[in-house]
C-alpha cells in the first residue's frame, strides 16, 4: 500500500511538473512586449470557438505552413510562407474538399503561375504574373475543359492576340498597349466569316462587313474614331455588288416565298437571302417588325388603324399592293409610336 501511494505521488509530481514545463514555454498567441510584434504559434478562433486559422509567426511575419478553416471546421486554404513571409505558396479549397485554386503570392499579391478548378476538378482558368503584374498567356476554360479565352499580357497591359471562342462562333483581334489595334474578326462556328473590321488606338476605324453564309459581304458599315458614318445593306446584281444606305430602305417583304426589298424611291429589288437573316443584318435600331412578312423603316410608317381587337393596319409609304397587318408585339410598339391614338 505505502509503495503504491508513493508510485500515485511520483506520477502526479511528474504530471505537474510536465504541465509546468508547457505552459512556462508556450508561445501560443504571444505579442512582444517591447515591439508589439506577434510571434510563436497563434490560433484565431470564431466567436463560437472554432480555429479560424492556425500558424507560426517569426517578428510579426507569417512563417511556415498556415491552415486557414471554414466555420464548420473543414479546411478553406494552406499557405506555406517563406523568406520572412513576403512569398508564399497557396492552395485553396471547396467546402467539399476540393481544390479550388493553386499558386503563389508575393508580398501578399499574387505572383507566377495560378490555377482555378471547378468541384469537378477541371482548370477553369490560368494566370501568370510577373513581379506581381500581369504577365504571359492568360487563358479560360468552359467547364467541360476546352477553352474559351486566351489573351496576353505584358507587364499589366494586354499586348498581342486575344481569342475567344464560344458557341455562335469566335473572334481574334490583338492589343497593343492595352488598347484595340489592327484587325478583329468574327467567325461562324464553321470557321467562315462572320464580320470582319478594324481598330485604331481602341476605335473602330474604316470600312467594317459582315458575310453572309457564303462569304459574301453583305452589310458595310463605315467608322471614323468610333463614330458611325454610313451603313450600307449589300446586294448582288449579276455578281457585282451594289451597296444600298440603310436610310434608302423603305421596307423588306416576304411575298409567295420570295423575299423583296422596296426603297424610298419606289424601285424594288428581289433578294436570294433568307427573310430572317435580312432582318437580322438590318437590326431594329430603325427598322420595326411589323409582322413575321413585313420589316419597316420606321420612317416610312405614317399612320395606324385599329383592325380587329388588338391589332393595326399601318400605312406605309411607299404603299405596297397588300394591306399590312401588325401583330401584338409590334401592335405595342406601333401603340407608343402614336402614343394619342387610342383604342375604341
Amino acid at each position: 500500500m505505502f509503495k503504491k501511494n508513493i508510485l500515485f505521488l511520483f506520477i502526479t509530481l511528474f504530471h505537474f511538473t510536465i504541465v509546468f514545463a508547457q505552459n512556462a514555454n508556450d508561445t501560443i498567441n504571444r505579442i512582444d512586449k517591447n515591439t508589439g510584434k506577434k510571434y510563436g504559434y497563434w490560433i484565431k478562433k470564431y466567436p463560437d470557438g472554432k480555429i479560424k486559422y492556425q500558424g507560426r509567426f517569426e517578428n510579426d511575419k507569417p512563417d511556415g505552413e498556415f491552415k486557414y478553416y471554414y466555420e464548420d471546421g473543414k479546411i478553406k486554404a494552406i499557405s506555406v510562407f517563406k523568406n520572412k513571409g513576403a512569398r508564399s505558396f497557396t492552395k485553396t479549397f471547396y467546402p467539399n474538399g476540393k481544390l479550388m485554386s493553386v499558386g503563389y503570392y508575393l508580398n501578399e499579391k499574387k505572383d507566377s503561375l495560378w490555377k482555378y478548378y471547378n468541384e469537378y476538378d477541371v482548370v477553369l482558368r490560368e494566370e501568370f504574373y510577373k513581379n506581381t503584374l500581369k504577365h504571359g498567356e492568360w487563358k479560360t476554360f468552359y467547364p467541360d475543359g476546352t477553352l474559351t479565352d486566351k489573351m496576353t499580357y505584358k507587364n499589366g497591359f494586354r499586348e498581342g492576340v486575344w481569342e475567344q471562342y464560344y458557341v455562335g462562333g469566335s473572334l481574334k483581334t490583338q492589343f497593343k498597349n492595352d488598347k484595340l489595334e489592327g484587325a478583329y474578326t468574327v467567325y461562324f462556328p464553321t470557321g467562315k466569316l462572320k464580320y470582319q473590321g478594324r481598330y485604331k488606338n481602341n476605335k473602330r476605324d474604316g470600312i467594317w462587313f459582315w458575310f453572309d453564309s457564303n462569304a459574301l459581304p453583305i452589310k458595310r458599315f463605315t467608322y471614323k474614331d468610333d463614330i458611325l458614318k454610313t451603313k450600307e445593306f449589300v446586294l448582288y446584281e449579276n455578281k457585282k455588288p451594289v451597296n444600298i444606305k440603310f436610310d434608302s430602305i423603305a421596307y423588306i417583304f416576304v411575298k409567295s416565298s420570295v423575299v423583296y426589298l422596296k426603297k424610298m424611291d419606289g424601285k424594288q429589288v428581289q433578294l436570294t437571302e433568307k427573310f430572317v437573316f435580312i432582318t437580322d443584318v438590318l437590326g431594329e435600331d430603325n427598322f420595326l417588325l411589323i409582322n413575321k412578312n413585313f420589316f419597316a423603316n420606321m420612317r416610312t410608317i405614317k399612320s395606324i388603324s385599329p383592325f380587329e381587337e388588338k391589332y393595326f393596319k399601318v400605312e406605309i409609304t411607299p404603299q405596297p399592293d397588300f394591306d399590312v397587318i401588325s401583330e401584338e408585339e409590334s401592335s405595342k410598339a406601333l401603340k407608343a409610336m402614336f402614343n394619342d391614338f387610342k383604342f375604341k
